[in-house]
């Protein structure tokens, strides 16, 4: 992971983008008012890498601190 997991938690509550992944109507968060970047549609779990670049940008702009 690229991030801490707290990170990507903070960036998923700050992105008006985030999706969860579902699949046949089944989401993959057990508590899906706990969002987190790995649990979006957006996230590309094997790179740690947000597809529509939004990451850097929230992590910036709500000065999350990435470190655990």
């Amino acid at each position: 992971m690229r991030a801490s997991s707290k990170a990507y938690e903070d960036v998923a509550c700050h992105c008006s983008e985030y999706l969860p992944v579902q699949k046949d109507n089944v989401s993959n968060c057990s508590n899906c008012d706990k969002k987190s970047c790995v649990t979006c549609r957006h996230f590309d779990t094997d790179k740690s890498f947000c597809k529509i670049d939004l990451y850097d940008r929230i992590v910036r702009n709500h000065h999350i601190d990435e470190e655990e």
